[in-house]
């Protein structure tokens, strides 16, 4: 769902979502693959404590 990508011509490193919009450009490689990391476990808590609303 999210791509870890050399940023152009630099040494950073940017975070893209699947549709290729940018995110994040980072200097570490690491700092995008905890970014990563994080924005999927919000997705993965987000489907998992759904709740349905009270009538």
């Amino acid at each position: 769902m999210y791509h870890i990508v050399k940023y152009k011509d630099t040494r950073y490193w940017a975070v893209l979502h699947h549709n290729g919009k940018l995110l994040a450009v980072v200097v570490y490689k690491k700092g995008a693959e905890a970014i990563v990391q994080a924005l999927e476990q919000i997705l993965i808590d987000a489907v998992t404590h759904s709740q349905t609303p009270c009538p």
